[in-house]
């Protein structure tokens, strides 16, 4: 999946910091070649889902939006869980942690603190499907939003 900024009309993607932190903004490229804007969508059920590139996890911690890398899936912490919501046809993506807290856009893309995001145009996305391990058909052009089910059980 590909989540599209309501705001900057760019991908959410991981890229590197000068640091060499792995960072997440939102001026990424869209297509299914720009790979640091494709999201694995784990459905955790009730609307609860975990977003994932490589074992790189999407996060809220401490009111800052953060990219968490997990080298067991059965290891991620509750701060990679996110609450998916519905406002017309775009998402939003709430920390399940801290509640009011949402992954937001600016409108030249930089991340807006979690902490200072709630359900405005800020924390809209839409969603692009990018790759299904199931076979569908869509029109051209069309977003489509699937779920697909995975469980790990934690030892």
């Amino acid at each position: 999946m590909q989540f599209i900024s309501r705001k900057s009309g760019r991908t959410l993607q991981i890229v590197q910091a000068p640091t060499g932190q792995l960072v997440v903004d939102g001026m990424g490229p869209e297509g299914p070649t720009f790979y640091n804007a494709h999201w694995t969508v784990l459905n955790e059920g009730n609307n609860i889902v975990r977003l994932y590139n490589q074992s790189n996890y999407l996060a809220i911690v401490n009111g800052s939006t953060i990219i968490v890398p997990v080298a067991n899936p059965a290891m991620a912490g509750v701060e990679t869980k996110l609450r998916l919501g519905q406002t017309g046809q775009f998402v939003t993506l709430e920390s399940f942690k801290g509640s009011g807290h949402h992954i937001g856009i600016l409108q030249d893309g930089s991340l807006k603190s979690a902490l200072a995001t709630g359900k405005e145009m800020d924390a809209h996305f839409g969603v692009r499907l990018i790759h299904s391990p199931y076979a569908m058909a869509a029109a051209p052009g069309s977003t489509t939003v699937v779920t697909t089910t995975t469980t790990y059980k934690k030892k």
